[in-house]
């Protein structure tokens, strides 16, 4: 949930999480929820749907090495880091099907890992592009 601060903790690894100001449509700025530790983000009900594609790539990056040593062996669910409750995995037409993304039943918060967060950025501007077309 959150530490005495009033900041979240990760559901992947449990490090303080930090704002992150990033850009949505139409000149507007969301804050957004990134850990410090495996680079993973929480975003808040509709969050992720408003960023621009050029904020997604803005977001901090993390140390593969690192990243890959903290989840080697992970198992087991996740927890909101708002209300706590269990992250089921959340299916999409518009994400892509082999990113892991998981959301919250409660709030309806999504949490995103360093891959996911890849996949979907490039899944969305392949739809984009496929538009224009």
């Amino acid at each position: 949930m959150t530490d005495d601060k009033g900041h979240l903790k990760c559901p992947e690894c449990a490090a303080q999480m930090h704002d992150v100001y990033t850009e949505a449509n139409y000149g507007r700025v969301i804050i957004v929820d990134q850990c410090k530790k495996c680079g993973g983000v929480w975003f808040d009900r509709w969050e992720l749907y408003f960023l621009t594609d050029s904020s997604l790539k803005t977001l901090e990056h993390v140390d593969l090495t690192a990243f890959i040593a903290l989840t080697k062996g992970r198992t087991g669910g996740h927890d909101c880091p708002r209300c706590a409750m269990e992250l089921i995995k959340f299916i999409d037409p518009m994400l892509p099907k082999d990113a892991d993304i998981k959301r919250c039943a409660g709030c309806h918060g999504l949490w995103l890992n360093r891959g996911a967060l890849g996949k979907y950025a490039s899944r969305r501007q392949k739809l984009r592009g496929a538009l224009i077309n």
